[in-house]
């Protein structure tokens, strides 16, 4: 079963649910926030996604970085080191803001170039907006990463598990008639020593009427209760007989001698209750990341709040 998960935020509502995000989470933006994402902070979001996907990668948000002449420096968004590998990924955060328009074939060719410049090992172009048909080719023909940043809609839980319902059946014993095959000498004793306790109509839990054996005692009702519920199946039926055997067992009536006894034969009923519990996670839906293998990325806010941008190195920690 499906239920709609908690989200905050529409499609069409990106950049100001974007700016009030990261306004959260941030400090120093401009109060243009309101209206759109300046490039800090698209860049910032950027990075701790990227850091929240990866935990063990070293993601740094706004580094310029030198290319094959050092005295050129390529101003970049978010660079990430992959954790055990001297791998650098380099991401460049595009059209953030308002606008719909697409990314297109001139930034890609850029990008392409500070990529190639300082030897990165890997680009990746993330936007909310999508890019045009040719800059979708010349990506996929220079092994460019496109990637798609936008808020979490209803329909992006088609297909996944939104709720687990947990079926639990309870089965107990009910109505137990029990009959004790024992002699006839044993059971005037026996019958005797329960009128003396004033037992007369049925043994309650409370009675000091037990099961003994070779140092062993069990009440008398529980150890029946027992036997009963082991009868018990998943697919039991509705009404069980069951005989249990004496093997080493005797029935003991308060302090007096235990009383030998052959078996006993319980006829017993099944209630039976059923209970449905729905489980849910308490996690927000945030933000959908397309473009990295076959389905969308669901990132949740408790990911991205337990990291936080050092505003002296940018390194995201």
């Amino acid at each position: 079963m499906k239920s709609s998960p908690k989200h905050r935020g529409a499609a069409a509502d990106m950049p100001t649910f974007a700016g009030e995000f990261i306004r959260g989470r941030l400090a120093g933006f401009e109060k243009d926030m309101r209206i759109c994402l300046t490039p800090v902070a698209r860049s910032n979001l950027a990075a701790l996604v990227f850091k929240a996907l990866e935990d063990r990668n070293a993601v740094i948000h706004n580094v310029e970085l030198a290319g094959e002449d050092p005295e050129v420096k390529h101003q970049i968004d978010v660079t990430v080191d992959v954790a055990g590998t001297t791998q650098r990924v380099v991401i460049e955060c595009k059209d953030f803001g308002i606008s719909a328009a697409k990314v297109g074939l001139d930034i890609m060719r850029s990008f392409r170039s500070v990529i190639e410049d300082t030897k990165a090992d890997q680009g990746i172009v993330i936007t909310c907006n999508g890019f045009t048909e040719d800059a979708q080719k010349y990506a996929r023909s220079k092994g460019i990463k496109l990637a798609v940043l936008r808020t979490f809609e209803t329909h992006d839980m088609d297909g996944r598990i939104a709720k687990v319902t947990l079926g639990v059946i309870i089965q107990q014993p009910a109505n137990p008639k029990a009959s004790l095959h024992i002699s006839e000498d044993h059971n005037f004793r026996y019958l005797a020593e329960l009128a003396a306790i004033g037992v007369t109509n049925g043994i309650r839990n409370t009675d000091p009427v037990s099961f003994v054996r070779n140092g062993e005692r069990r009440q008398f009702n529980e150890f029946l209760a027992s036997c009963m519920r082991e009868a018990i199946a998943p697919v039991a039926p509705k009404a069980i007989r069951i005989e249990i055997p004496s093997e080493g067992w005797h029935i003991q009536v308060d302090q007096n001698p235990p009383i030998p006894f052959e078996g006993i034969v319980v006829h017993f009923d099944v209630d039976e209750e059923r209970l449905y519990i729905d489980t849910t996670s308490k996690r927000i839906a945030e933000l959908v990341l397309s473009g990295f293998g076959a389905s969308d990325i669901i990132i949740f806010g408790d990911q991205i709040e337990r990291h936080s941008i050092d505003p002296d190195t940018g390194a995201v920690i």
